[in-house]
């Protein structure tokens, strides 16, 4: 091989290193160095305690920065935190050329026993030429009990009995039988001693406000602490780890619903107190009495839903998954039940509108409906007089035509019609009208809105003049013994001064004839009316006329029915033999 050829390739080979170096920044650059700060990569914490691991990252390159991002890989679906995932690292020898990591993981939703493997990668990018590399670490976390089943456990505080009482008593039986009997006296001290004491000093307020939250607290108060009894004495005890975490499991599944049924009753008892104070400031009891026990509900609504996803989380079902299947169960359910949301928002249009409220009186469908409940999918009404409940859905109230009787206040109109006759002193009439509805207790007078009762001539009619007497009752309620009695008065006073009520009256005329005149000849015509040309019956005749009917009827006894009955029993007796037919004599 001559010189030259050794040259070139040697030339050659220079050049692909020095493209092989700045490519990959071998020999020109140090990536940033992932120290331990932990002991150990394994951590075994008890359960509902936090697993910490921690590293520091120091950029040992003097001649360039990197950026830095730091991700977590699990094979369980752990919570667990990042104290950073992005930031930026100097040169070597800047005040920000290090920086600590610290990786957070949650066990409260993890079972005793269970372990979980966490894989860090950090990336670094160095900021010259972009170029990329990669480190990672790994750690355990294992979760273990996290009740002791040493000494006793009184309320998270431990006590060590082998310290207080020697070796000999720091048995399991022992443990439990201690632990049973301090729950007891403390159940003793909280329903003998404490809650009289905190009754006696609330009773002692203005307001009943904490009497009525004394009360709802006791109960679950006392269920919670009998439950932890039962949590922590059995935890004295050699029992398997599964079987207490069930144990405790069930404990905080209790403890939650028992405090959501508690803050479900406080919050009713908050918003009632603080309504009727709010309705009694601004005269607004009837808005207390509808909108009070909505927000009632939709608090409780609030409270237990929450509750439940804490029950789901304590039970290790995750949440997410369950709201999405939430949210795409509404929306079949929204299509499936049209017509009760119909109703909701039906509902909720009448409570914004308030077109009527509890304890109005509505007309519709021919009758009289007094609201006994308002609700988001029905309302409640009770028919006044036949006295039977109904449920009408929100939707059909809000389409139909519905005539509210006590808006927009409870006083009732009165208008009644009658009519005088012709040949009565109307005027005295009128006067006696007015008077007897002036006198009524139940009939508003005096009063700037309403004018004083009336009673006035409408039309004049074939049977005689036509008046109306108009008024205002005070309260709806009265309104039919008020006309009861207005009218039976002004009927007896019309009695006493001689004025008659016209009737219905027709007098026929027949064509050609001379019309009815009056006659002294009471045997004549009807009530002494007589009609020209035409000859009536006298007494006389009358009876004759009589005598011939009754005649007749005895006539008809003998061929109507009974005749026909005799003959068919004698034409049967001459068939039978039992009668000699005739002609058949000699």
């Amino acid at each position: 091989m001559s010189l030259r050829n050794l040259f070139n390739i040697t030339v050659t080979s220079l050049v692909l290193a020095l493209m092989v170096l700045s490519i990959f920044g071998v020999s020109m650059a140090q990536t940033p160095k992932i120290d331990n700060l932990e002991e150990k990569n394994f951590q075994t914490v008890k359960q509902g305690r936090e697993a910490r691991f921690k590293w520091r990252i120091s950029n040992i390159d003097p001649d360039d920065n990197y950026t830095v991002s730091v991700d977590v890989r699990a094979d369980k679906d752990w919570d667990h935190s990042l104290s950073e995932k992005d930031f930026s690292l100097g040169m070597k020898g800047k005040y920000n050329n290090q920086t600590e990591i610290t990786l957070t993981v949650e066990t409260d939703n993890r079972a005793f026993g269970d372990e979980g493997d966490f894989t860090v990668v950090f990336t670094f990018i160095r900021e010259t030429d972009d170029m990329e590399s990669q480190k990672e670490k790994e750690c355990t976390v294992n979760v273990e009990s996290s009740i002791t089943r040493t000494g006793l456990d009184v309320f998270g505080f431990h006590i060590d009995i082998a310290d207080l009482f020697g070796e000999k008593f720091d048995k399991p039986w022992v443990r439990f039988g201690i632990s049973v009997a301090i729950y007891i006296f403390i159940g003793f001290l909280l329903y003998i001693i404490l809650i009289p004491m905190v009754r006696r000093f609330t009773k002692r307020t203005k307001t009943d406000i904490d009497d009525q939250v004394m009360e709802i607290v006791k109960r679950p108060l006392l269920v919670i602490i009998f439950s932890y009894a039962v949590v922590a004495s059995l935890s004295r005890l050699e029992l398997p780890d599964r079987f207490i975490y069930y144990v405790m499991m069930s404990y905080r599944v209790v403890l939650i619903f028992m405090v959501a049924w508690a803050l479900s009753k406080i919050g009713k008892v908050i918003l009632d107190v603080f309504g009727g104070v709010y309705a009694r400031r601004t005269a607004k009891e009837d808005l207390h009495k509808t909108v009070t026990p909505v927000f009632q509900k939709t608090l409780s609504f609030v409270i237990y839903f929450i509750s439940l996803m804490m029950v789901f989380d304590q039970l290790g079902i995750y949440i997410t998954p369950f709201l999405a299947s939430v949210g795409v169960m509404g929306l079949v359910i929204a299509l499936a039940a049209q017509e009760t949301l119909s109703n909701l928002f039906a509902g909720i249009m009448i409570l914004a509108d308030r077109p009527y409220k509890v304890g109005d009186i509505l007309q519709f469908d021919e009758g009289y409906y007094e609201v006994q409940r308002i609700g988001f999918r029905s309302t409640t009404v009770r028919n006044i007089f036949r006295n039977y409940v109904v449920n009408y859905p929100n939707r059909v109230l809000e389409k139909n035509k519905i005539i509210n009787e006590f808006q927009p206040d409870r006083r009732y109109f009165l208008f009644r019609f009658m009519t005088l006759d012709y040949e009565t002193d109307v005027m005295r009439a009128l006067e006696i009208i007015r008077e007897t509805a002036y006198d009524h207790p139940s009939v508003i007078k005096n009063d700037k809105r309403h004018s004083d009762p009336s009673a006035r001539i409408k039309k004049f009619t074939d049977n005689g003049v036509s008046v109306y007497l108009w008024c205002y009752i005070y309260d709806w309620w009265d309104q039919w013994l008020a006309n009861d009695e207005i009218l039976q008065e002004i009927l007896r006073r019309f009695k006493r001064e001689g004025i008659k009520l016209a009737y219905p009256t027709r007098i026929v005329q027949f064509d050609k004839r001379a019309p009815f005149h009056s006659t002294d000849d009471e045997s004549v015509g009807v009530c002494g009316m007589g009609f020209e040309g035409i000859s009536l019956l006298g007494p006389s005749e009358m009876a004759e006329a009589e005598k011939m009917m009754l005649e007749k009827k005895k006539a008809n006894k003998t061929s109507g029915m009974r005749g026909m009955k005799k003959a068919v029993e004698k034409q049967q007796a001459e068939l039978k033999g039992k009668v000699e037919p005739k002609g058949k004599k000699g």
